[in-house]
């Protein structure tokens, strides 16, 4: 390519870019000479400058809130009314109440207690006083009335046993669920029994019972014939720990079973310790049933060599204590009939006896389900009663146990 001046030029744009670099640093010179020379003049005070500042920003402030003034009303309280207060009246000691209205044991004659006696058995002041057995005093003296062997003595000397008339002990008030039975009888009548139980239906790992309308039947009987307040009590198990408060057990079954090693040995612990069972053969008319061998079986295995069965005599005061069976228990489902191989009937009801106390009546006879009945089965619930009733005051019993342990408190 050529120039200006007619020759060939070999590099063109470098040309062209020296003269524009060499263009711009003429202007870059220039314009940093002309502001050298105006700084110059403002600091010599030739030319000013003003110069505007902003504001300085206030400082951040807090804004307090001034409470009201309180006010000047009065407060009063919103009260509900208290109930008027009862006037605080000291309780009556005991050796200022009056004393209970019973005839003095001394004016007992021997002819007002052969209503309770049958042949060799003649009942025990203690027998039929207002704790059975334990020979209750009323006033000083005491006579000494002969006893058969059916009746154990009381193993307390007679000046510390208590009197519950002297006391006028109301038994409602200790109903409070601790003492599962107590009573009061007048010695002057049998029949004037006053208290409460909780009767305790027996069950087990195996054991189903199969009445169970049976307890709530003969409790009814009890709170109709007797003044004893008769309540049944929650299913108890024969493993329970709860089994040793109970003064009455009712166990029945008609099938076979068998009991655990600790179901054996707690009711043992039971029976030794004052407890009281029935035990009733659901299955009467088959001799030896399964119901029956299972039965006799578990009162062995809890209670040992001990367990001997022995008919229980009629002049026993199980028989007596408050319905008279002079001519032994009434009958049960072993006389209904049926396809039953039943032999010769038993009469009398069995018993296993520990030291000449009675802790176990068996009975062939299938009560529990004559108790279920509606109607024509008064005999077999006047039975039930009196085997509460004795369970209740026979000495050495649960419930007698439960006296002598208040009586020491007090």
């Amino acid at each position: 390519m050529k120039n200006q001046f007619g020759t060939f030029d070999r590099f063109p744009g470098w040309r062209r870019l020296y003269a524009f670099t060499l263009g711009l640093s003429v202007v870059l010179h220039l314009g940093i000479y002309g502001l050298m020379g105006w700084l110059t003049d403002i600091e010599s005070g030739k030319i000013s400058v003003p110069i505007r500042l902003s504001e300085p920003t206030p400082p951040l402030t807090t804004m307090f809130r001034v409470a009201p003034p309180p006010s000047q009303k009065a407060m009063t309280l919103r009260k509900k009314p208290l109930p008027a207060k009862k006037p605080v009246v000291r309780r009556q000691s005991l050796a200022e109440k009056p004393r209970a209205s019973f005839e003095r044991f001394s004016e007992l004659r021997s002819s007002s207690l052969d209503q309770y006696s049958s042949g060799p058995f003649r009942a025990r002041a203690g027998a039929v006083g207002p704790v059975v057995g334990s020979g209750v005093e009323i006033g000083e003296e005491s006579p000494t009335v002969e006893t058969g062997p059916a009746v154990t003595a009381s193993l307390k000397e007679p000046e510390k046993r208590i009197s519950m008339q002297e006391e006028f002990l109301d038994l409602k008030d200790l109903d409070t669920g601790k003492y599962k039975g107590l009573v009061i009888q007048d010695p002057n009548d049998k029949r004037s029994i006053k208290g409460f139980i909780y009767l305790a239906q027996a069950i087990a790992s195996e054991i189903d019972p199969p009445t169970p309308r049976a307890m709530p039947q003969l409790a009814e009987a009890v709170n109709s014939y007797t003044q004893i307040n008769a309540q049944v009590e929650k299913r108890l198990p024969l493993d329970s720990r709860e089994l040793i408060k109970a003064p009455f057990v009712y166990i029945s079954e008609k099938k076979g079973f068998a009991l655990t090693e600790h179901e054996a040995q707690n009711l043992g612990e039971y029976l030794k310790n004052g407890g009281f069972i029935m035990v009733d053969n659901a299955a009467p008319l088959t001799e030896f049933g399964p119901g029956e061998a299972s039965l006799r079986k578990m009162l062995k295995d809890a209670m040992g060599k001990e367990a001997r069965f022995r008919l229980i005599p009629r002049d026993h005061p199980i028989y007596h204590c408050f319905f008279d069976f002079a001519d032994g228990p009434p009958p049960g489902g072993e006389t209904s009939g049926g396809d039953g191989d039943r032999g010769p009937t038993v009469s009398d009801l069995e018993g296993i006896f520990l030291d000449d106390r009675l802790v176990v009546v068996y009975a062939d006879k299938g009560y529990g389900s004559i108790w279920e009945q509606d109607f024509q089965n008064e005999p077999q619930l006047k039975m039930g009663v009196n085997l509460v009733v004795f369970a209740l005051t026979q000495q050495g019993s649960i419930a007698q146990q439960q006296i002598d342990f208040y009586s020491q408190r007090k």
